[in-house]
């Protein structure tokens, strides 16, 4: 038994980090993609505000942390039921920040040296697209779907991949480009990511037989 459990959890950990790898290199040709395509003001600009989405996105990985953990407890929330309600509340602040961002445009703008006040809004939006990425992946990785949780980001960089070079080739080489293609990569992979946990765990279907009552926790209403 031991054994048996120990052969399936190297096999589980040697394709997280294959199919992680992928994601990486994809990652590492479209930042060499867009920066041989685009002139070295663009993708300075274009690195600049990426850079403001990592900051944002890496206090987050708590909320993908806590999401994993309570998702995987028997008995507590089904996954589909625990990622929208995040979604929602995630939305909610999106919404926010979105229209304190347009008002606050120009200022923004001046105080980051960017040309384009109307960048800052599409960096609000994106920041709230990103922002719900760790609600799916702590929803994935509770479930144990390990392969959907990799293929989910190898699907947001391929699609970033591909976006970003349609928009710079036949629209213009502006690092908005890359922007919209981030935006672009994260939507595809919320929207496949969350019909694979709304399969796992329809919202609404009643709990697994014999499972004990919903846990409670922080949050939880």
């Amino acid at each position: 038994m031991g054994m048996r459990w120990l052969d399936r959890f190297m096999r589980q950990s040697l394709l997280v980090v294959v199919l992680a790898n992928v994601g990486s290199v994809l990652n590492v040709v479209f930042h060499m993609a867009l920066g041989r395509a685009l002139p070295p003001a663009e993708y300075g600009a274009l690195v600049a505000l990426l850079g403001i989405t990592l900051v944002v996105a890496m206090p987050l990985q708590a909320v993908q942390n806590t999401l994993a953990h309570y998702g995987s407890v028997p008995g507590a929330e089904r996954g589909g039921a625990l990622m929208w309600r995040w979604v929602r509340r995630i939305a909610w602040l999106g919404l926010v920040l979105i229209a304190g961002t347009y008002v606050g445009r120009e200022r923004l703008a001046a105080a980051l040296h960017m040309a384009a006040p109307g960048l800052m809004v599409g960096l609000a939006v994106l920041l709230t697209v990103m922002s719900l990425q760790p609600v799916l992946q702590g929803v994935l990785q509770g479930r144990c779907l390990f392969v959907w949780f990799c293929a989910a980001g190898i699907l947001f960089s391929l699609v970033r991949l591909a976006a970003g070079l349609l928009l710079v080739q036949g629209w213009r080489p502006v690092g908005a480009a890359g922007l919209w293609a981030q935006g672009a990569g994260g939507l595809a992979a919320l929207v496949v990511g969350a019909a694979v946990v709304r399969r796992a765990d329809p919202v609404g279907a009643p709990p697994p037989a014999g499972a004990p009552p919903p846990a409670t926790h922080p949050g939880h209403h």
